[in-house]
């Protein structure tokens, strides 16, 4: 009943890495988030935080999937983000670049709310059913934990990068 019109055609590029880190505010780093509407939230939450940018490793869903483009609200056309990345190579570039790299687990980590995170951190946030993969946990200077009421074990990860990104210390900055 109320079709949108296309306006323009346009070339759409991963930003590259090094440019990512060099901006101010936290990098969001997500792994095998498979479902566009997720990522587009997670991308539409960095954004209104201030991230530097979102990346998504391997298996994660397309950013510019119509539903991705969609849940972010046009925030994946302005906010700088980059598909397909490795978190080794990230992580090492990351690190020299002073990033604290914190990583959000289900058990066992830090309170988030209690440990705050820095604008030069790195948040790495796994897929729901998965988390973060096992090889992820060497790089992490931080593990981060959100405190939850039994039996609820994981949250929707755009809900927990929303949570994470506005922690004490990231409030307003």
């Amino acid at each position: 009943k109320t079709p949108q019109h296309l306006l323009a055609v346009a070339r759409r590029r991963d930003v590259p890495v090094a440019e990512i880190l060099g901006r101010d505010g936290p990098v969001v780093f997500v792994f095998g988030i498979q479902d566009p509407g997720n990522l587009g939230a997670i991308v539409r939450v960095g954004e209104a935080a201030g991230a530097a940018g979102v990346l998504g490793a391997p298996g994660t869903a397309d950013f510019f999937h119509p539903r991705a483009v969609r849940a972010s609200a046009g925030s994946v056309l302005r906010i700088p983000v980059s598909g397909r990345v490795s978190f080794e190579p990230f992580a090492a570039d990351a690190k020299a670049a002073g990033r604290a790299i914190c990583g959000a687990v289900a058990a066992d980590g830090e309170n988030a709310f209690e440990a705050p995170l820095s604008k030069a951190s790195v948040l790495a946030v796994g897929a729901e059913g998965t988390g973060l993969p096992a090889g992820a946990y060497r790089y992490l200077d931080r593990r981060l934990t959100i405190p939850m009421r039994a039996p609820v074990e994981s949250l929707n990860a755009a809900v927990a990068v929303a949570l994470l990104r506005y922690s004490p210390g990231l409030r307003g900055a």
